[in-house]
Protein backbone atom coordinates (compact mmCIF):
# COMPACT_ATOMS: atom_id res chain seq x y z
CA UNK A 1 0.00 0.00 0.00
CA UNK A 2 1.39 3.37 -1.00
CA UNK A 3 1.66 5.98 1.73
CA UNK A 4 0.85 9.46 0.50
CA UNK A 5 0.80 12.92 2.04
CA UNK A 6 -1.61 15.43 0.54
CA UNK A 7 -0.67 19.10 0.77
CA UNK A 8 -3.37 21.42 2.14
CA UNK A 9 -4.02 22.85 -1.33
CA UNK A 10 -5.08 19.38 -2.52
CA UNK A 11 -7.63 18.98 0.28
CA UNK A 12 -9.02 22.41 -0.70
CA UNK A 13 -9.19 21.77 -4.45
CA UNK A 14 -12.88 20.75 -4.63
CA UNK A 15 -13.83 24.03 -2.92
CA UNK A 16 -11.58 26.41 -4.87
CA UNK A 17 -12.83 28.78 -7.57
CA UNK A 18 -13.18 26.54 -10.63
CA UNK A 19 -10.80 26.61 -13.56
CA UNK A 20 -9.84 23.81 -15.93
CA UNK A 21 -6.72 22.97 -13.91
CA UNK A 22 -8.49 23.09 -10.55
CA UNK A 23 -11.31 20.87 -11.81
CA UNK A 24 -8.83 18.28 -13.16
CA UNK A 25 -6.87 18.33 -9.90
CA UNK A 26 -10.08 17.99 -7.88
CA UNK A 27 -11.10 14.94 -9.95
CA UNK A 28 -7.67 13.39 -9.38
CA UNK A 29 -7.99 14.16 -5.64
CA UNK A 30 -11.32 12.30 -5.49
CA UNK A 31 -9.74 9.36 -7.36
CA UNK A 32 -7.02 9.29 -4.69
CA UNK A 33 -9.65 9.26 -1.95
CA UNK A 34 -11.48 6.41 -3.68
CA UNK A 35 -8.21 4.52 -4.00
CA UNK A 36 -7.59 4.97 -0.30
CA UNK A 37 -11.06 4.31 1.05
CA UNK A 38 -12.64 1.73 -1.25
CA UNK A 39 -9.70 0.03 -2.92
CA UNK A 40 -7.22 0.28 -0.01
CA UNK A 41 -4.41 1.10 -2.45
CA UNK A 42 -3.24 4.18 -0.56
CA UNK A 43 -2.77 5.18 3.03
CA UNK A 44 -3.15 8.92 3.54
CA UNK A 45 -0.85 10.63 6.04
CA UNK A 46 -1.76 13.82 7.89
CA UNK A 47 0.14 16.15 10.21
CA UNK A 48 -0.17 18.91 12.74
CA UNK A 49 0.72 21.56 10.14
CA UNK A 50 -2.10 20.30 7.91
CA UNK A 51 -4.53 20.69 10.82
CA UNK A 52 -3.16 24.17 11.54
CA UNK A 53 -3.53 25.33 7.94
CA UNK A 54 -7.07 24.01 7.74
CA UNK A 55 -7.96 25.94 10.90
CA UNK A 56 -6.75 29.10 9.14
CA UNK A 57 -9.19 28.75 6.23
CA UNK A 58 -11.30 31.89 6.56
CA UNK A 59 -14.43 30.70 4.80
CA UNK A 60 -16.29 28.67 7.44
CA UNK A 61 -18.17 26.34 5.04
CA UNK A 62 -14.96 25.52 3.19
CA UNK A 63 -13.07 24.94 6.46
CA UNK A 64 -15.77 22.60 7.75
CA UNK A 65 -15.91 20.66 4.47
CA UNK A 66 -12.12 20.24 4.33
CA UNK A 67 -12.04 19.17 8.00
CA UNK A 68 -14.71 16.55 7.33
CA UNK A 69 -12.69 15.10 4.44
CA UNK A 70 -9.49 15.02 6.48
CA UNK A 71 -11.22 13.32 9.42
CA UNK A 72 -12.70 10.69 7.12
CA UNK A 73 -9.70 9.84 4.97
CA UNK A 74 -6.49 10.32 6.97
CA UNK A 75 -5.20 6.99 8.28
CA UNK A 76 -2.14 8.20 10.17
CA UNK A 77 -1.40 11.57 11.73
CA UNK A 78 2.27 12.43 12.20
CA UNK A 79 2.98 14.58 15.24
CA UNK A 80 6.79 14.76 15.13
CA UNK A 81 9.15 16.17 12.54
CA UNK A 82 12.84 16.94 12.25
CA UNK A 83 13.60 20.63 12.80
CA UNK A 84 16.97 20.21 11.07
CA UNK A 85 15.22 18.65 8.07
CA UNK A 86 12.76 21.54 7.98
CA UNK A 87 15.70 23.98 8.01
CA UNK A 88 17.35 22.07 5.13
CA UNK A 89 14.13 22.24 3.14
CA UNK A 90 13.83 25.98 3.74
CA UNK A 91 17.27 26.30 2.14
CA UNK A 92 15.61 25.09 -1.08
CA UNK A 93 13.75 28.43 -1.02
CA UNK A 94 10.51 26.85 0.16
CA UNK A 95 8.06 28.74 2.34
CA UNK A 96 8.15 27.83 6.03
CA UNK A 97 4.83 25.97 5.92
CA UNK A 98 5.82 24.05 2.79
CA UNK A 99 9.05 22.99 4.49
CA UNK A 100 6.98 21.91 7.51
CA UNK A 101 4.70 19.76 5.35
CA UNK A 102 7.64 18.10 3.65
CA UNK A 103 9.47 17.56 6.96
CA UNK A 104 6.42 15.69 8.26
CA UNK A 105 6.06 13.69 5.04
CA UNK A 106 9.68 12.63 4.51
CA UNK A 107 10.29 9.26 6.11
CA UNK A 108 6.56 8.70 6.64
CA UNK A 109 5.22 8.75 3.09
CA UNK A 110 6.52 7.73 -0.30
CA UNK A 111 4.63 10.50 -2.11
CA UNK A 112 3.99 14.18 -1.45
CA UNK A 113 1.07 15.35 -3.57
CA UNK A 114 0.73 19.10 -4.14
CA UNK A 115 -0.65 21.66 -6.57
CA UNK A 116 1.98 24.23 -5.56
CA UNK A 117 4.06 24.95 -8.66
CA UNK A 118 7.04 26.15 -6.60
CA UNK A 119 7.21 22.84 -4.71
CA UNK A 120 6.59 20.87 -7.89
CA UNK A 121 9.45 22.69 -9.64
CA UNK A 122 11.81 21.26 -7.01
CA UNK A 123 10.43 17.71 -7.21
CA UNK A 124 13.49 16.09 -8.77
CA UNK A 125 15.85 17.70 -6.26
CA UNK A 126 13.63 16.73 -3.31
CA UNK A 127 13.30 13.14 -4.53
CA UNK A 128 17.04 12.84 -5.12
CA UNK A 129 17.93 14.24 -1.69
CA UNK A 130 15.15 12.81 0.46
CA UNK A 131 13.66 9.85 -1.41
CA UNK A 132 10.08 11.14 -1.50
CA UNK A 133 8.30 11.58 -4.83
CA UNK A 134 6.72 15.02 -5.20
CA UNK A 135 4.00 15.34 -7.81
CA UNK A 136 0.74 16.87 -8.87
CA UNK A 137 -2.36 14.68 -8.19
CA UNK A 138 -3.07 14.32 -11.91
CA UNK A 139 0.40 12.93 -12.60
CA UNK A 140 0.16 10.67 -9.55
CA UNK A 141 -3.08 9.11 -10.77
CA UNK A 142 -1.78 8.75 -14.33
CA UNK A 143 1.13 6.70 -12.98
CA UNK A 144 -1.21 4.47 -10.95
Amino acid sequence: MKKIYLDTNIWCRPFDTPSERIEREARAFFEILEGAYYEKRFEIIGSLILDDEIEQIEELDKRDAVKALVERFISIKITHFSKSLQDELKNLNLKDKDAFHLAFAIGNAGYFISADDKILSKSKEIEKRYGIKVMNPIKFMLEE
